[in-house]
């Protein structure tokens, strides 16, 4: 990627974002194909500003994303998917240099939990002879994969450090 690029990029970004805070109150999931679509779910609003504010704090690290990301805040309760966005806001967040150390402990607290919870359910359900649903398990343990491998400190140019 050329420095060129990654500028048109970020700008792009900026430019999607201002729309979006132009319409900060509307809920909805934009144009998307009927079988998904979410028009005027409030939740489902917050989800998509959370993840708005949460990439764009990972790609410019301003103040105003997290304060933004902390306004349209909703716990984690789900796996990651078209309708619960904060999922995958959260995995941005914790990417993002600029984001709350004390929010980031939150996460990762909250990731291991929902991982946690999957392993016991995929656990139960084997013991009951049953077969786990194609990739129930795999996205909850994917989670706290990247929590723990976010929680080995990093050095100076960004790699791991082998502690």
């Amino acid at each position: 990627m050329t420095p060129a690029f990654a500028d048109r990029c970020l700008e792009a970004a900026r430019s999607g974002y201002r729309y979006l805070k132009r319409r900060w109150s509307e809920n909805s999931d934009g144009p998307t194909c009927p079988a998904y679509r979410a028009d005027g779910n409030a939740e489902i609003g917050r989800h998509a500003r959370m993840f708005a504010a949460a990439g764009m704090l990972l790609a410019g690290g301003e103040q105003r994303f997290r304060d933004d990301f902390e306004e349209s805040f909703i716990e984690l309760q789900y796996d990651p998917s078209y309708h619960h966005l904060n999922g995958f806001a959260a995995q941005l967040y914790l990417r993002a240099p600029a984001g709350d150390p004390a929010r980031k402990r939150h996460l990762r607290e909250r990731l291991r939990v929902l991982a946690a919870s999957a392993r016991e359910t995929a656990a139960g359900t084997l013991r009951m002879g049953h077969a786990l649903p194609l990739g129930f398990d795999r996205r909850r343990l994917h989670q706290e994969q990247l929590v723990q491998r976010e929680s080995v400190p990093r050095r100076s140019g960004g790699e791991r450090s082998r502690l």
